[in-house]
């Protein structure tokens, strides 16, 4: 008789463990992979070897996604190009970009000439607590905000 019990607590345990599993497996998360496609994003820092780099006071970069295009501003011009994404892989461009001339704030133009190279070099992306990530190859990062 505790024999039978026995194996009836481990049968109910094992499948509790299964109806986890699953639930936890198709839970929606916002760690998962979101579509892109209508929304629009605010640039708030760039992360390089972990280190997270702020713009310069005076300047903004966002993105947005629309009809499997991207476009933005770069913090001076406005850049624009292909988007696909496949999971949590995404591809941007060949972008584009205008071709103005920024020197205020001192370092807007170095600081743009490397969040679109970063934007070039994109390879992975997810939606985490309302924010957008792009990571590189490297795992460098370009976080945003929605707007």
């Amino acid at each position: 008789m505790k024999t039978n019990r026995t194996l009836l607590i481990a049968a109910g345990l094992a499948a509790a463990v299964v109806v986890i599993a699953l639930v936890v497996a198709f839970w929606p998360s916002d760690d998962e992979s979101a579509d892109l496609e209508g929304t629009s994003w605010r640039l708030d820092a760039i992360v390089v070897d972990g280190e997270e780099l702020s713009l310069i006071d005076g300047t903004s970069a966002s993105i947005s996604f629309a009809d499997g295009e991207a476009q933005g501003v770069g913090g001076c011009n406005s850049f624009f190009g292909g988007y696909e994404t496949d999971g949590d892989e995404i591809t941007l461009g060949p972008l584009a970009s205008t071709e103005m001339f920024c020197d205020e704030p001192t370092g807007t133009s170095d600081q743009e000439t490397e969040i679109l190279s970063r934007l070039d070099r994109t390879s992975d992306y997810r939606v985490e607590d309302g924010r957008l990530i792009l990571a590189d190859a490297s795992d460098d990062l370009l976080v945003f905000s929605a707007v």
